[in-house]
């Protein structure tokens, strides 16, 4: 069905976006100003939007909650056709009943109710408005998580069903919507504008909200950013919202193509801006250059070669590897590449956008030539299921093709549970088909220990997509221990979204010992948007390593914004753990709490790490030390990890250090890459030396990919090289 057309003279628009405020316990977000004034400008520019100026209210940025309800509810009252809101700043919930409000520069977080807009009250005025169609856009945050350049988002997309509406957030609940240096706004607001002003070719002559959706979606999971959601009725996504400059650019002459000698030197000039600390910006805006060139047409084609070839000349491998990559995927004849010089280093996120299509389908494919290799089915049946699930979020084709591959039913149904869970945000039929099927696989499993598990995975990977159908499946497994398992899966994926329900059913799981995991884990996901309510909960935990973990948690998500609570918190976790009778418990406890204060306090870090008595978690704790204190002090990182004995964590450590300084010291990251490989080729267990060998390669996907793929290749264990490869796949993906 093709998108309807707005009118514009019956339409109404309200943008608020809060840039400052007043409390101090709010951080300004200076960029948001740009958001609302750049929106405006291109919704009512009359080649776009095509909106009425005088029917699009921007509040000013000092409003009130009273003169954002006044402009609200008299564009309700007037639209016919569209009501559209757009909101950006900060986002709270309230202390009882977990409301969302909408924070104004007057806010005061401590009474919200009172100087922050309730969105209960953008509900009503859409609820009360006859206009045909009613879209929300909230690109905010949770202030809790406002920590420097990060907004957190709110968008508990429970409280924001309004019959009859569209609504689009920013990121999911659970995931910070970011603010990237360099851009003029927040990430999401960013690439929806960009997207407004100059269109995809893969629109009709209207971008509707499901392709905004769709392109956005895509977008900001290629560059590894918080991907968004929406909600909306069946056909509210068909609504048109701007025209498509690029419906039908097919052609050379599309959008009047510069000379390529003027498109080459561009590119170059967009790479030579990049900023070697945070190339993520300019880098997108190379990438999306060079898939404009070959969009089609011999003449955009011969001006990316020159492009390549210049970028390359001129020693920019980065802008020759986009060329390149923008050439492969538009299916054109490709000159070799040049080898001569190493690229510089691209962070996860831009390299799974540069090399997503091309490298990691590659790499993909040659890991499921190694994966049917496997002699052992069992492996081979994981290595598989790892493989579906990496391919799940930009192919499911593949996906589900591999996992129709796997003869192991509980992998099978892990594979397709997996996809599922991934497909939820964008093709909800396609998930619930699957996930049908992967409960019908686990029925004809007829081991009853072996059933237990596979619904466990399926409880697991459904309990943050679909909480309902995920307690229905733990409802049907027999065996308690793994029906406790997939509770507290449930528990914890609930947490962010549904705290009361997270907790009921943390509370409902009759062992003790798996009770005390779930309310650890509800605990832990609260700490980030409510450290009140998560330290009642740690507090009400009886079991007290799963205690100490907890407020462990809390110290984590708390650091650089309340030191005194911090020092609290982490001081009773510690007395906590002290308490634990288990050695391996104790230490456990103990390896929380070192992962928790080695971004803030490396000194008591490495002090509560000394004191683990049990070896392996004492190592552990130590490498989480050294990791955290890479970026900030890595002659003390290199000297952290140089005392771990183990060399298995001694080798990942080194690697987790290099891939750190890969984008400001490349020559000690080298060096420490290439000792962490030495260090994993002593380790005389063949098979913790391919663990150590596959986590290398996965770090140095990020900063180093051809070594990433040499040191995958140099793994003699099919099933670990296997893995090696799923897992530079994923990080070129933008995946964990």
């Amino acid at each position: 069905m093709s998108a309807r057309a707005v009118d514009p003279q019956r339409s109404r628009i309200v943008l608020v976006g809060t840039p400052a405020y007043t409390d101090p316990g709010l951080p300004d977000v200076p960029v948001v100003a740009n958001n609302v004034t750049d929106l405006a400008a291109v919704l009512t520019d009359a080649e776009l939007g095509g909106f009425d100026p005088k029917h699009c209210a921007v509040a000013p940025s000092t409003a009130s909650v009273e003169q954002v309800g006044d402009l609200l509810v008299q564009a309700a009252e007037e639209a016919e056709d569209l009501l559209l809101f757009y909101y950006s700043g900060h986002g709270l919930l309230g202390p009882r009943r977990r409301d969302l409000y909408l924070s104004l520069a007057g806010t005061r977080p401590g009474r919200l109710a009172f100087t922050a807009l309730p969105f209960d009250a953008v509900r009503d005025a859409c609820l009360g408005s006859r206009a045909a169609s009613r879209v929300v856009i909230l690109d905010s945050c949770f202030s809790g998580r406002a920590i420097g350049d990060t907004l957190a988002d709110d968008a508990v997309l429970g409280q924001l069903e309004v019959a009859g509406t569209y609504t689009l957030t920013s990121a999911p609940a659970n995931r910070t919507a970011l603010i990237l240096p360099g851009e003029r706004h927040t990430a999401f607001t960013e690439r929806l504008l960009h997207l407004l002003r100059t269109g995809t070719p893969a629109a009709g002559p209207l971008l509707s909200l499901g392709d905004i959706y769709r392109h956005l979606h895509a977008r900001l999971r290629s560059e590894g950013l918080p991907e968004p959601q929406q909600r909306g009725t069946a056909t509210a996504d068909l609504l048109g919202l701007a025209r498509n400059r690029r419906f039908g650019a097919t052609a050379d002459t599309t959008l009047g193509a510069p000379p390529a000698v003027d498109l080459a030197k561009l590119l170059e000039g967009l790479h030579a801006g990049l900023d070697s600390r945070y190339p993520r910006p300019r880098a997108a805006a190379v990438e999306e250059l060079a898939d404009w060139l070959t969009l089609g047409g011999p003449g955009r084609v011969q001006a990316a070669r020159i492009a390549l070839e210049r970028a390359a000349a001129n020693g920019l491998p980065v802008v020759a590897q986009t060329a390149r990559a923008a050439l492969g995927r538009h299916s054109c004849s490709l000159p070799a590449p040049d080898r001569s010089a190493a690229a510089p280093a691209l962070p996860p996120d831009r390299l799974g956008a540069v090399r997503h299509h091309q490298g990691a389908a590659v790499v993909l494919a040659t890991a499921e030539r190694v994966a049917g290799s496997i002699t052992d089915e069992s492996s081979r049946a994981r290595a598989l299921a790892g493989i579906a699930k990496a391919w799940a979020g930009t192919d499911p084709d593949q996906a589900e093709r591999v996992a129709g591959s796997i003869a192991d039913d509980s992998r099978k149904t892990e594979a397709l549970a997996g996809i599922a869970a991934s497909l939820a945000g964008t093709d909800p039929d396609r998930a619930q088909r699957l996930s049908g099927e992967a409960e019908r696989v686990a029925g004809n499993i007829g081991d009853g220990s072996r059933k237990a598990q596979a619904l466990t995975g399926i409880a697991r990977a459904l309990a943050g997509v679909d909480p309902d159908r995920a307690e229905r499946v733990a409802a049907g497994i027999i065996a308690n221990a793994k029906k406790a398992q997939a509770l507290a899966a449930i528990a914890g994926a609930l947490a962010g979204t549904d705290p009361d329900r997270a907790e009921r059913v943390a509370r409902s799981i009759t062992a003790e010992s798996m009770k005390a995991q779930a309310l650890a884990g509800v605990a832990r996901a609260l700490a980030w948007t409510d450290p009140d309510r998560a330290e009642w909960v740690a507090r009400s935990i009886t079991d007290d390593s799963r205690k100490a973990q907890a407020l462990a948690a809390i110290v984590r998500a708390l650091a650089g914004t309340d030191p005194d609570r911090v020092e609290r918190l982490s001081g009773e976790a510690e007395r906590v753990a002290g308490r634990v009778s288990s050695e391996s418990y104790r230490a456990e406890a103990l390896t929380a709490i070192t992962r928790a204060l080695a971004g803030v306090d490396p000194d008591r870090a490495e002090w509560v790490a000394g004191s683990i008595a049990d070896g392996p978690r004492r190592r552990e704790a130590l490498a989480a030390v050294a990791r955290a204190l890479a970026g900030v002090d890595p002659d003390r990182a290199e000297r952290v990890a140089g005392s771990i004995t183990d060399e298995y964590h001694k080798a990942w450590t080194l690697a987790a250090i290099a891939e750190s300084l890969a984008g400001t010291d490349p020559d000690r990251a080298e060096r420490l890459s290439g000792e962490a490989e030495r260090v994993a080729g002593s380790i005389a267990d063949g098979s913790r030396r391919a663990q150590a060998l596959a986590g290398i390669a996965k770090l140095l996907a990020a900063t180093d990919p051809d070594g990433a793929e040499r040191v995958a290749g140099s793994i003699a264990d099919e099933y670990h090289r296997a893995q090696a490869l799923v897992g530079i796949a994923t990080v070129w993906m933008g995946g964990d």
